[in-house]
């Protein structure tokens, strides 16, 4: 293929061609991650969807369904009779990296199969296809009892889940199958997949298209980046799944999408298929309130930190570049969707708009004898749950980031081992025996030698912070005492410069000093790491205990939240997405992300043009960019536009897993190739907004 040729496939798969640029009207769109069972309830021409039910989702012949695919954790869609399937660059990003290496570096200049005996094994990816499903939620139910307590509810219920996955894969051992949570401790569908085994990448374009702007653009309109690549899916000779064989022959999908290369226009109605994440739309304010306030500011800052550390030890070393690559693409996009969702929910003031709404729900109850009896308790109850969490979960961050290094596991054994030392080898238990006490050391020297002493002593640090920081929450009083006792050591009392402080003075790093704990001969084992491990290794263990018991009370409690407030509002919900196959649909909008900005809903080649620095990561290719100074746009020009356009903005209900969704015209057409949502759309996990919600 000439290179002209590839960069004319480049400039059409940078986004699909729109139509002209029209006056915007406002138009509201209905919030909704849509299950296969309820597609028929919406109302499809007022969506502006100009085809059936039936079209999109039919249990008796082919549908567009039928052409959506579950890839690389996210989505893509079958575009040819042959298997060809089109997802996001990032998708199939772990693909290309493992492909890639410092003389073939797919990653950054792309890859084109000049032949199907060319395309790339994609390692690690399957394909998955749902072709039916059904409601199991009464036999899962059927196992339980009013005797039962929340752990024996829930044991029962993964009990029969199981039981059901068994029973349907022994009924047809060619197909995949799971049971989906849909409501939480209430509804479970099963659904069953043809599961496509061999998958081969075909298409890439070079990073400096696929990934144009980098982490400076990510979750951030304007975007004008071409996330796209082709990948195949093949199957055995008898069309049944199999592993790679060159034997093996591509996939016919029963339907694959039409492309319709004149696009869309402002306003214009448009769906997605897809299989999104986790979102939390149906939990209460106490749930919200512990992931704004403990979880996602941890990790947040957890994953900045280690990004920062690892792009700096791999600046100047391509291989290793490669090798981290993955791992800082997928922290960063987790660390950035985190920020935007704290800035969301901050925003939106869900918590707050959450415990009001629960006010007015715990008031309607109370007005009910029978309803005060069967849902009194629960507001409360689920309220009392997250605050216990709460010093549980900061005890387990602690363990994380001391779990890091070795320090942690040494030091947990070496208390544990120490009753034993003085006894005869053959009369300890076996576990701290010498033989396995080496290895537990060499073991720690090699996960230690596999990491970057600059990330180890992050670790190491973060954790001793976070101690200091959190203790009064931990509520744990050898550890208040620990953390007055060591202010008093070292003069100092500001958690940052103190963790500093007993970092320096630790010998945990040091080998031979690890080795001298566990020699019974020696007594100078003080150290004030393995003291700060000798405090939280028995409360972490019991923390860790609990955290199924909170989880199967709050199964046992979230039903009835949701009964309650069904009756209350006197109206179903569609459930919380979880990685099963759901519609959304809206259309292209702009939106006014702060006071005085308006975003249009379209960008076109020039803003990439004009964004193009040289360097990355906005080093647009230099053919694409003469052929934009000489405006050799081909068939793919906008006339009134006189440009190529590159990026659409909707205001689909979409999350993460949406990744690579076919965007769908009117007509089931596909005119787009979904890849992220806006900054301030991260907030759809936790709520869906009117204002801000834009992919």
């Amino acid at each position: 293929m000439s290179q002209h040729k590839q960069i004319r496939i480049a400039l059409f798969l940078t986004a699909p061609v729109l139509a002209l640029l029209v006056a915007f009207a406002t138009i509201s769109a209905d919030e909704g991650q849509w299950p296969l069972s309820m597609v028929h309830k919406i109302d499809l021409a007022k969506a502006g969807i100009e085809i059936p039910a039936s079209e999109i989702f039919n249990d008796k012949k082919p549908s567009l369904v039928d052409a959506i695919c579950r890839v690389g954790g996210a989505t893509g869609s079958f575009v040819s009779p042959d298997g060809l399937i089109l997802t996001n660059h990032h998708v199939a990003f772990n693909a290309v990296s493992k492909a890639s290496t410092p003389t073939h570096d797919y990653l950054h200049d792309g890859f084109v199969a000049e032949t199907r005996a060319d395309e790339i094994v994609a390692q690690g990816y399957e394909a998955r296809i749902t072709v039916g499903y059904r409601d199991v939620s009464q036999d899962v139910l059927s196992v339980v009892t009013a005797t039962m307590n929340p752990t024996e509810r829930a044991a029962a219920m993964t009990a029969k889940r199981r039981a059901l996955l068994r029973a349907a894969k022994a009924a047809d051992p060619h197909l995949d199958a799971e049971v989906a949570e849909m409501f939480q401790g209430k509804n479970y569908v099963l659904f069953q997949y043809q599961l496509i085994k061999d998958v081969r990448l075909v298409v890439v374009p070079p990073r400096s298209v696929g990934e144009y702007g980098g982490e400076n653009d990510n979750w951030i309109w304007p975007r004008h980046t071409g996330d796209f690549a082709f990948l195949r899916a093949y199957v055995g000779p008898d069309g049944k799944p199999a592993p790679f064989s060159k034997d093996n022959v591509p996939f016919a999908p029963r339907r694959f999408l039409k492309i319709n290369a004149k696009g869309v226009s402002a306003n214009d109605a448009v769906f997605l298929l897809g299989y999104p994440g986790r979102t939390f739309r149906h939990q209460t304010a106490a749930f919200v309130a512990f992931d704004e306030e403990v979880k996602m500011p941890f990790v947040a800052d957890l994953l900045e930190e280690r990004i920062r550390i690892m792009e700096r030890v791999s600046k100047n070393d391509r291989a290793l570049r490669l090798k981290l690559g993955p791992r800082i693409k997928g922290m960063a996009n987790t660390m950035k969707n985190y920020r935007g969702k704290l800035l969301g929910l901050s925003r939106l003031q869900l918590v707050a708009k959450k415990d009001a709404e629960e006010k007015q729900l715990a008031a309607w109850i109370a007005k009910n004898k029978e309803r005060q009896k069967n849902y009194g308790h629960v507001l409360a109850k689920v309220s009392q749950i997250y605050q216990a969490m709460r010093p549980d979960t900061y005890l387990n961050y602690i363990r994380i980031r001391l779990n890091s290094t070795s320090c942690w596991q040494i030091a947990a054994a070496a208390i544990a081992a120490a009753p034993h030392l003085s006894k005869p080898d053959e009369q300890r238990p076996t576990r701290f025996r010498a033989a396995e006490i080496s290895r537990i050391l060499d073991a720690g020297k090699t996960r230690d030698e596999a990491s970057f002493p600059e990330m180890l002593k992050s670790e190491l640090l973060g954790g001793i912070r976070l101690a200091l920081e959190q203790q009064q929450i931990i509520h744990l009083a050898p550890l208040t005492r620990w953390c007055q006792a060591m202010a008093k050591k070292h003069g100092v009392e500001n958690p940052q410069e103190l963790a500093a402080k007993i970092y320096a003075s630790t010998h945990m790093t040091d080998r031979k000093f690890r080795e001298s704990l566990f020699d019974p001969k020696n007594k100078n084992t003080k150290d004030d790491v393995l003291d700060l491990v000798g405090i939280l290794v028995e409360p972490t263990k019991k923390a860790r205990g609990r955290t199924p018991k909170f989880r199967n009370e709050l199964n046992a409690l979230m039903p009835l939240f949701v009964d309650a407030k069904r009756q209350w509002q006197a109206a179903d919900f569609c459930p919380d997405a979880n990685f099963t196959l759901r519609m959304t649909f809206g259309r292209i909008r702009s939106y006014e992300p702060r006071d005085g900005i308006i975003y249009h809903p379209l960008t076109t080649l020039s803003g990439m043009v004009a964004k193009a620095t040289g360097r990355e990561p906005y080093d647009a290719p230099k053919k694409l960019l003469d052929l934009w100074r000489n405006k050799d746009f081909g068939n793919y020009v906008d006339k009134d536009l006189n440009d190529v356009p590159v990026g659409i903005l909707y205001d689909c209900d979409t999350t993460g897993g949406n990744s690579g969704s076919p965007v769908m015209n009117g007509k089931g057409e596909l005119i787009g190739l979904n890849f992220d949502r806006a900054y301030e759309a991260t907030i759809n996990d936790y709520q869906w907004s009117e204002d801000y919600s834009r992919s």
